[in-house]
């Protein structure tokens, strides 16, 4: 079966190897959006062994702020070019999986193919770098195991879709779908979901330059969207107490524990804008 992860990407350069590794290795190829990469990380994208992954590389060029309908749009354009069975929504800073030990991800889209759905939604687990900073790794798992579960309905994330069931991100910007959260189309659910860790800071300077110093659009500032990662001052990002969040037992454990969701980001927690 032929899966294709549709990344866009900027200043995360950061988490470019794991992520790819980690596809590669769970036979997932990829079409890279480029929104701004360094060249160091263009160089990355040309070496043989993330190559072979590559299915298709375009540009989308940065106008001075964070526009997700922007890359929604462009994801979508992609896309449509593509001769792949599944697609993915993919950001360069998650790991997505099954609930399975052991299953590869195209093995467990594939098992849930046959079983005649044409959507999965993904729980989100939020990875913190308590114990120590977010780092490459061979295998393309870093090796963090404090996580907090960030749930803000049921289902959520819907990131893979069969492809050509005339499916899309592509919401009103008014819906609280939209983001590039959920899809819209003749959706047939899998009964099963899976697991997306989300490594959304590797370090509390990076928090704060993801969030403190990012500009974001205009237009969806003022649709209500990124209003969780705008007016928290630096003190919020500051790591929550381990007794707040869950830990797996080695990162390669797949036993997440999915009580307690939390609805809003740690920084969100004790500190309001």
């Amino acid at each position: 079966m032929d899966i294709v992860a549709v990344i866009c990407i900027r200043d995360d350069q950061e988490y470019l190897d794991n992520c790819l590794n980690y596809l590669i290795g769970n036979n997932v190829s990829y079409a890279i959006i480029d929104n701004g990469l360094t060249e160091d990380s263009r160089a990355l994208l040309e070496q043989p062994r993330f190559r072979k992954g590559l299915v298709s590389y375009s540009k989308l060029p940065f106008e001075g702020a964070f526009e997700l309908q922007r890359q929604l749009e462009k994801k979508e354009e992609i896309i449509a070019t593509l001769g792949a069975d599944w697609v993915i929504h993919h950001d360069v800073d998650e790991i997505m999986h099954s609930y399975h030990p052991n299953e590869t991800l195209s093995q467990a889209i594939e098992r849930v193919h046959h079983d005649g759905c044409n959507v999965i939604a993904f729980d989100e687990f939020v990875f913190l770098p308590i114990e120590e900073e977010y780092q490459a790794t061979n295998s393309g798992l870093p090796s963090l195991n404090w996580y907090y579960f960030h749930q803000r309905r049921t289902p959520d994330l819907m990131r893979a879709r069969k492809h050509g069931c005339g499916l899309t991100t592509l919401l009103p910007m008014t819906d609280d779908g939209a983001g590039g959260h959920m899809l819209k189309g003749d959706i047939h659910l899998s009964n099963e979901s899976f697991a997306l860790r989300h490594y959304i800071v590797r370090n509390r300077k990076h928090a704060l330059k993801k969030y403190v110093s990012r500009r974001f659009s205009t237009v969806e500032v003022i649709y209500g969207w990124h209003g969780d990662r705008i007016g928290y001052p630096p003190e919020a990002y500051d790591f929550p107490s381990c007794n707040l969040l869950h830990r797996l037992n080695s990162p390669e454990s797949r036993e997440f524990d999915r009580s307690n969701p939390q609805k809003t980001h740690y920084w969100e927690w004790s500190t309001a804008p």
